[in-house]
C-alpha cells in the first residue's frame, strides 16, 4: 500500500496553519494586554471621573423658572424688591400667587431680552 504524499502541499498546508495560528495568537495577545490593562487599571472611588472625564466641564443648564435671588440678581435690587417685582409680574400676566414666573414671562412683562437674563444668571 502506497500513499502519494506530494511534500510541496504539505509544505503549504502547513504553513497556512502556521500563519492561521500566529494571527490567532497575536489577537489573543491584544486581547490579554487590554484585559490586563483594564483590570489593574487604578478604579476611580466613588463618586470620582475617570480621568478622560475630568477635563469635560457640563453646564448647568438655566433655570425655567425665576426665584428672587435671580430678579435680585437682574436687576440689581434687594430680594424683598425681588419679591414685590415678581408678585407685580405675576398680577400683570394674570397669574395666581405663589405661581412659579417663567423665564420668557419676565422677559415679556419687564421688556429684557431672554438671553440677558440667562447670562446673568448662569454667571
Amino acid at each position: 500500500m502506497s500513499t502519494n504524499h506530494n511534500p510541496d502541499s504539505t509544505n503549504i498546508l502547513l504553513k497556512a496553519i502556521l500563519s492561521t495560528l500566529d494571527a490567532a495568537l497575536m489577537e489573543h495577545k491584544k486581547a490579554v494586554r487590554f484585559l490586563e490593562e483594564w483590570y489593574y487599571h487604578p478604579k476611580p472611588e466613588k463618586g470620582q471621573l475617570l480621568p478622560a472625564q475630568q477635563s469635560v466641564k457640563q453646564a448647568k443648564p438655566p433655570p425655567a423658572f425665576l426665584r428672587a435671588e435671580h430678579v435680585a440678581q437682574v436687576l440689581c435690587i434687594s430680594h424683598r424688591s425681588a419679591d414685590r417685582v415678581l408678585r407685580q409680574v405675576r398680577q400683570q400676566a394674570g397669574l395666581a400667587p405663589r405661581t412659579p414666573v417663567s423665564v420668557q414671562l419676565f422677559a415679556e412683562v419687564k421688556g429684557i431680552p431672554v438671553r440677558d437674563i440667562i447670562r446673568i444668571i448662569a454667571g
